[in-house]
Order: C-alpha cells, then sequence, then structure tokens
C-alpha cells in the first residue's frame, strides 16, 4: 500500500463519518430523535433528559458543522487523491479543511461536554 491509497483510505473515512454525522443532525432537527453513541453518551440515557428540544438547538450547530467539515475535508481529501491535482490551491484547501475539521471536532466535543452538564 503506498501513501496515496493510505491517504485515499483516509480521506473516505473521513468523508463517511461527516456523512454519518449529518445523518444524526437530520435525525436531531428533523427527526427529534437522540442517536446514542453519537449525540448522546450511553452514559446519559435519552429518556432522562431534561429538555431535549433545547439540547437538539445546543448541540445542533455544532454538529452541522462538525458533519460540513468532515465531508469538505474528505471530499477534497479525495479530489486530490483520485485527481492527482497538485496545484497550490487545492494543497491549500485541503490543509486549511483539516484545520477546519479539527476546530469543528473541539468546538463539538466542547459543547457535548457542556450539554451534558446542563441538560442531565
Amino acid at each position: 500500500m503506498d501513501t496515496n491509497s493510505f491517504n485515499a483510505m483516509m480521506d473516505i473515512i473521513v468523508l463517511l463519518a461527516g456523512l454519518y454525522i449529518l445523518y444524526g443532525y437530520y435525525l436531531l432537527t428533523v427527526k427529534k430523535e437522540l442517536k446514542h453513541g453519537l449525540l448522546v453518551s450511553d452514559k446519559f440515557p435519552a429518556e432522562t433528559c431534561k429538555d431535549r428540544d433545547a439540547y437538539g438547538s445546543y448541540i445542533g450547530l455544532p454538529t452541522l458543522l462538525l458533519g460540513i467539515a468532515g465531508v469538505a475535508s474528505g471530499g477534497i481529501g479525495l479530489y486530490k487523491d483520485y485527481a492527482h491535482a497538485a496545484s497550490n490551491v487545492v494543497n491549500y484547501a485541503n490543509i486549511i479543511l483539516y484545520f477546519a475539521l479539527l476546530a469543528a471536532l473541539v468546538f463539538f466535543i466542547v459543547r457535548t461536554k457542556q450539554a451534558q452538564k446542563q441538560f442531565w
């Protein structure tokens, strides 16, 4: 396995994770369901949440940002790997999206921890 195929595999994983997080956001906002393992820890049963609507609105933005950042980062990485686009614009976009994904992940973790303290 060369580095290009390893990078492509990681980009596919990031892209699929972003899609799964966007699915969790869809369940949260449209169907008003809390997805265990993604939006709610197994330590905190969804049935014991004090206010599900407030929790959904509190955790909605970080979830959406994380999902979009994951899809964008994985997508631009796959484009870079398979289109062999070695231009500076694509490389810089890839680096910026990796940092955006990291920032969105930190934001999601912080808000999730705060929400667990506030709503359980």
